[in-house]
């Protein structure tokens, strides 16, 4: 799942935090100095998250461009790529009731 499941609480506080993002950036519009200092540290935590998001993009994209298929291999993905295979004949109770 690309997105975690939120509560309606959880809604409705982001949606309060950008009410006085915005309510404090429209301060800042009038001339407000503080409001204008602060409005600029928002953006640049904005623009400095998209930035992580672009690098991440590319990165993963050039190691699935250069690696391939091999990329699980590379990293020691989580999921194993076969699956270990017992034969009935082999089992331990099997091999000590045939002797």
């Amino acid at each position: 799942m690309m997105l975690p499941r939120y509560s309606m609480r959880t809604v409705l506080y982001l949606a309060a935090l950008v009410a006085m993002i915005a309510l404090v950036a429209g301060q800042g519009v009038q001339g407000a100095p503080w409001a204008i200092a602060f409005t600029v540290g928002v953006c640049s935590l904005a623009v400095c998250w998209l930035m992580y998001i672009l690098f991440y993009g590319v990165i993963s994209l050039f190691a699935r461009l250069v690696l391939g298929q091999n990329l699980q291999q590379a990293t020691g993905g989580h999921y194993p790529t076969t699956r270990p295979t017992a034969e009935p004949s082999t089992t331990v109770g099997e091999s000590s009731a045939q002797e």
